[in-house]
Parts: C-alpha cells; structure tokens; sequence
C-alpha cells in the first residue's frame, strides 16, 4: 500500500517545493522593488547637489569646495555600482534592467565641475612645491609635463563651463595661473637637470656676474626669481 502511495506523496512535494519556490521569488521581487525605490530616491538627491556646484565660484573656499566635489564624487560611484548590482538582480530574476538616466546625467554634468576643483587645487599643491621647495629637486620634464597638461585643461575648461557664471570665473583664473607659470618653465628646464654639479652653478653665477645664483640644498625657485635669473636665461 505505501508503494502505491509513493507517486502521490512525490507530486506532493513537487507541489509544495513549487509554491515555496514561487513565493520565494515573489518575496525576492518584492525586496528588489523595494530597494530601486528607495535608491531612484538616492539618486535623485544627488541631482540637487550637483547643482550647486554650477554656483562655486569663489576660489577661497577652494579646500570646502574640492572635499565636497570628493565627496560628491564617491557617492555618484557609489551609485553606480549599486546601480549595476540591482540591474544583475534583476536579470537573475528575468527581468529587464532598468536604466538610470538621471544617474548619468548628475555624472555628466558633475564632471568638468570635479575637474575644475581637483585640477585647480592639484596645480596650486604643485606649484608651491616648485617655487618653495628645493630648487636642486625638480625634475624638469615632470614640471614641464604637467603645467602642459594642467594648460590644455584649464583651456578646455573654459570653453565647457563658459555658460556657468561662477566656474567660468574659476576656470579662468587657472588658466591665467598656468600661464603665467609657464614663464618659469624655460628656467626650469634649463637649471633644473640632476647633471648639474656645484662646479655649474659656480660657472653661472660667473656668467652672469653674481654669486646669488649659486644653488644650495635651502635654494628655492621662489629665491632665483626674486634675484633676477630670468634676465640671465639668455647667457644660461
């Protein structure tokens, strides 16, 4: 007799593995649902915040102004991996996955902003470094490389942020910074070389009829410009 009842009891438990599978899928669904919503509410509030950086334009708020653009900047990614982890669920689950335009739209426009302020606040760290720092430790094409770079941005910069009234002001201040700075970079590239010994500076300073342009270890850029050296480019 418990033979003959073995194919029921088997079409039962199919039965009842089905129905647990099922409501198991619902319950996932449910919980999916759940967790776009509340991250669509994410990313909406993200759209607020990158609006306000369409506003910065004062440069002494600069620290401020790049920690929230750092900031603002992991959360965006943040949401893009959790946006790629929810449309994973869902194509596990057999779904479509949902897009997210107004994610890519906050990252679109929050971009040249993050740039701006990154770049802005990297070339002044730079800079001061070159000028105040050991003159016998630039490394002329490193210098050279990166005012290049920080040029052809802040040029760029100009022309992609020129319908914002505040960080068009911005970017035109570090273009005018770069260069200006670019004045020293033929100094630099021709005293700033490691082959350079004691005996060299010996030889320019007699060229140029000053021992002020001797270099030291506590010799700065800042200290060769402010004796006058650029107007012995020419003889160095």
């Amino acid at each position: 007799w418990e033979t003959w009842e073995w194919p029921s009891k088997i079409e039962e438990a199919l039965h009842n593995r089905a129905d647990a599978l099922k409501a198991e899928h619902e319950k996932m669904m449910n919980d999916l649902d759940k967790e776009r919503t509340k991250f669509e509410r994410v990313v909406k509030s993200l759209v607020p915040r990158v609006k306000i950086f369409q506003k910065y334009g004062d440069i002494l708020q600069m620290k401020t102004i790049v920690d929230d653009a750092i900031t603002l900047d992991e959360n965006i990614k943040n949401a893009k991996e959790l946006a790629n982890e929810i449309n994973a669920r869902e194509i596990t689950l057999g779904l479509g996955d949902t897009p997210f335009p107004l994610l890519e739209e906050a990252e679109r426009l929050f971009n040249p902003h993050l740039k701006l302020w990154t770049t802005l606040s990297d070339f002044r760290h730079s800079k001061e470094d070159w000028l105040e720092g050991p003159f016998e430790t630039l490394v002329a094409s490193e210098v050279s490389a990166e005012v290049s770079n920080t040029f052809d941005i802040a040029f760029k910069l100009r022309k992609e942020l020129s319908s914002y009234s505040g960080p068009s002001t911005v970017a035109t201040a570090l273009f005018d910074e770069v260069k200006l700075f670019q004045t020293d970079v033929p100094l630099i590239v021709a005293l700033a070389s490691p082959a350079l010994r004691h005996r060299h500076w010996v030889e320019i300073a007699n060229r140029c009829g000053s021992d002020d342009f001797i270099v030291d270890e506590e010799t700065t850029l800042n200290a060769l410009v402010d004796k006058g050296i650029k107007d012995y480019l020419t003889t160095i």
